[in-house]
Order: structure tokens, then C-alpha cells, then sequence
């Protein structure tokens, strides 16, 4: 707090933050610079009626503006998480067709479904349909994916990749 000091008619400046001497009507008064700035906030505060706390209203406003940015952060968390799956299982069958090829080249057969490496993804089922020596035919079945969905089923088999619009 500001001290009084006896009548002083000089005005000195020590440093910014440092000792300031000022003589109001006679009176010589020593403060800082940081007394001098929150004695000025808290009159400020006084005469224009603001608290110091937060009031409701803001604190509502706040806490909107919070969930609606985690809102839009999850979900685009969640479809990116969902996008890196999807990519994951079509390069696993893209790595099957390679194996499957290289098999049938060596040995003139295909591997069934069990004997293929096993995929480590949730959310995802493969389904041999058949495996012949002329053929093999595997689904994945997307289950985080809309049933709707035309990308849901993603299939392999010696001739190709379906449906393609899915796979490019």
C-alpha cells in the first residue's frame, strides 16, 4: 500500500517499477508501479460495477464453447481412425492377392483363408467363399461402416480387387 511521507514539492522517478514520489496537495505519498496499477484496476472495477470472479453467463458460454470444440475433435478423430482402418485391411488383402499369386507360381495352388497371415484390425471380418486350384475368393466386411454403405464388403479374388470405386 502507498505510504504518506511528510510534505515533499519534488516529483522523482526512480525506475518504471522502481519508487515513485508524488505530491498530491501537500501531501507526499511513496508507492510502487504495481501499487499504482492495481489501486487504478480496483477503483476502475469499483466505479464501473464489474466483479472480480466470473459470473454465470460466462462460465455456461465457456463451457459451450469447450464441448463443441471436443464435439468436432472426436469426430473428426473418430473418421480418420475409421479412414486408417480401412487403409490397413486393403493393403492386408492387397499382401494376400501377392501372396496368393506367389503360392499359385510356386506351387501351382491357392492357400485357404486359415493358412493366410491373420489380420489384427477390430471391426473387420473375412470370409473365404471358395478356394479352389482355379480360384479363391475373400471378403472383408467393414462392420464400423453403414450397412448402406456400397464400401462396406471389400473382396479379392485372382482376377482383381471389388468394388473398385472403393479401392481408389
Amino acid at each position: 500500500m502507498c505510504k504518506e511521507k511528510p510534505y515533499s514539492s519534488s516529483v522523482s522517478l526512480h525506475s518504471l517499477l522502481g519508487m515513485i514520489n508524488v505530491t498530491i496537495n501537500g501531501l507526499g505519498i511513496s508507492c510502487t508501479m504495481g501499487e499504482i496499477l492495481i489501486n487504478r484496476a480496483k477503483l476502475t472495477r469499483k466505479r464501473k460495477g464489474i466483479s472480480l470472479g466470473f459470473s454465470t453467463v460466462d462460465l455456461m458460454a465457456t463451457l459451450i464453447i469447450i464441448t463443441l470444440l471436443c464435439k468436432l475433435g472426436y469426430s473428426s478423430y473418430e473418421s480418420m481412425l475409421n479412414f486408417s482402418k480401412e487403409f490397413s485391411i486393403k493393403v492386408y488383402l492387397l499382401n494376400l492377392r501377392v501372396t496368393q499369386s506367389t503360392h499359385w507360381l510356386t506351387n501351382g495352388t491357392y492357400l485357404p483363408l486359415n493358412a493366410l497371415p491373420h489380420h489384427r484390425l477390430s471391426d473387420v471380418a473375412l470370409t473365404e467363399h471358395q478356394t479352389t486350384t482355379r480360384g479363391y475368393h475373400i471378403t472383408a466386411t467393414l462392420n464400423y461402416k453403414d450397412t448402406a454403405s456400397q464400401c462396406r464388403f471389400l473382396t479379392i479374388d485372382e482376377n482383381g480387387v471389388y468394388p473398385n470405386h472403393c479401392w481408389f
